[in-house]
């Protein structure tokens, strides 16, 4: 399918442009005192969030790429309501990191990331990591979407 392989091909161009910059966020944080590496990272890391959100709805029913649950894998309608939710939660989620993280200290701003990205069990880092819990509430969202459809 043409519209599924330009998806594909976007998401490529993305990912790859994504991982470039973070290869030139970290040259300039360490040979610059200029900027701290928390102010480029994390905002770079909720927009690319973002840029995923966007492109979920986009994605047709397949086994390679979104969210292949069994019940989105078994029906179409699943399937596209699934992603329209996800996507809408990922990109606005992903704006809100990126907002977020450029107002908070970086210092926060890690914890938050570290705390949601490795899991750890504190109950203080849990109640920081609402930012990053908008991705974990967007994947709910949309089980409970594609499961009512199913039913």
């Amino acid at each position: 399918n043409v519209k599924d392989e330009s998806i594909y091909n976007t998401f490529a161009l993305v990912t790859a442009a994504f991982l470039s910059l973070l290869s030139m966020i970290i040259i300039y944080a360490s040979t610059s005192n200029a900027i701290s590496i928390g102010r480029l990272l994390l905002p770079a890391i909720g927009l690319f969030f973002s840029v995923i959100g966007w492109m979920l709805p986009k994605v047709g029913q397949n086994y390679f790429a979104g969210i292949r649950l069994p019940w989105t894998l078994e029906n179409v309608d699943n399937w596209n309501e699934t992603h329209k939710v996800a996507g809408k939660v990922w990109g606005i989620g992903g704006i809100v990191i990126a907002i977020g993280t450029l107002l908070i200290p970086d210092t926060v701003g890690f914890i938050i990331f570290i705390s949601w990205f490795f899991n750890i069990e504190a109950q203080i880092l849990q109640i920081i990591t609402v930012l990053a819990a908008i991705t974990v509430v967007g994947h709910l969202v949309a089980i409970l979407s594609s499961s009512r459809l199913r039913g």
